[in-house]
């Protein structure tokens, strides 16, 4: 489950590439993991800067951990039944 703006939970399915997994720093992989256990799992703004969720920017959704390096879902928005993370890489806000 997520929950966005209208503070309202709805499910979604998140996927990760083995790929993106496995380039992920160790620091990334323990940001996201902390994430995967709320419930619900918080979608963020593109506003927001110091929490930790998944944000949505303007190319896609992340995983916005403390780090400046984030697991992305091209394409993907706040809309999306199915976020697919496929990408590691230095955050789109950054």
């Amino acid at each position: 489950m997520v929950v966005g703006s209208g503070s309202v939970a709805y499910p979604i399915t998140i996927q990760i590439t083995q790929d993106a997994w496995d380039a992920a720093d160790l620091d990334v992989q323990r940001g996201v993991q902390s994430i995967l256990d709320l419930n619900p799992i918080p979608i963020l703004s593109s506003s927001s800067r110091k929490a930790s969720g998944i944000k949505q920017e303007g190319k896609g959704m992340e995983f916005h951990t403390s780090t400046n390096k984030r697991l992305q879902a091209p394409g993907d928005t706040v809309k999306s039944k199915t976020m697919t993370f496929d990408r590691y890489g230095k955050g789109w806000g950054h």
